[in-house]
């Protein structure tokens, strides 16, 4: 069943969401989901980079604790976002699984 009403107000909400992200205090978003967030800044960090980065690279760039991102990183690589590399003495880079960044 159609619901063309409810279907308009919700692309208008949509719509009016910030596409671009904020990371200050004026940041007016209505919705926030930070471990999302903080998966993607670990995503676009590594993404960023020409050479694979150490765990204590990505604390220090991202500002987090290494608990949290340690956490992280592990699920990031249990679903292969993430790789560490054998012979890269524990650095970290994107995954080069094509069926996630192609």
């Amino acid at each position: 069943m159609e619901h063309p009403e409810r279907d308009k107000a919700a692309i208008t909400r949509r719509d009016s969401l910030p596409t671009e992200p904020a990371n200050n205090a004026d940041d007016k978003r209505l919705y926030r989901a930070p471990a999302l967030e903080k998966g993607l800044d670990i995503l676009e960090l590594l993404a960023a980079e020409e050479h694979p980065l150490t765990m204590s690279a990505i604390v220090n760039r991202l500002g987090r604790s290494t608990g949290e991102l340690f956490r992280m990183i592990q699920v990031l690589e249990h679903r292969g976002y993430v790789a560490q590399g054998p012979n890269m003495n524990e650095k970290w880079r994107i995954s080069r699984n094509p069926m996630y960044f192609q």
